[in-house]
């Protein structure tokens, strides 16, 4: 059972940098558009503050995995209702935000208990 839970900690520690990850590769469509160098930097910059923030939440709830449960599934459905007129949006961001939510709740309801 330990080894489980372990195995299912580090799984949901994974994912969300993986979709940390994820949320960056976005940042690179900034340099793309019109701007000078200044105005792609800090477009850029915008585009990666999710990425940050999934980031944050990792650090946060590296001890505690109810709280990046919580953290992934407020995010998912803020996406969800944010961007509900877009449905195939809604399933790239928030689907697997909703994926490393469920992650990190199997591994907060296994987890060893003392």
């Amino acid at each position: 059972m330990h080894e489980r839970a372990l195995l299912l900690r580090h799984s949901a520690r994974g994912a969300a940098l993986l979709l940390a990850i994820f949320l960056g590769f976005f940042a690179a469509n900034s340099f793309t558009g019109p701007g000078d160098g200044f105005e792609r930097v800090r477009d850029a910059m915008m585009h990666l503050l999710p990425a940050l923030a999934c980031l944050l939440i990792v650090v946060v709830a590296w001890r505690k995995a109810w709280i990046g449960a919580l953290a992934f599934t407020v995010l998912a459905v803020l996406y969800a209702l944010w961007a509900a007129h877009r449905p195939d949006q809604v399933l790239t961001i928030s689907g697997p935000l909703a994926v490393v939510a469920l992650l990190y709740a199997l591994a907060w309801w296994l987890r060893p208990r003392a």
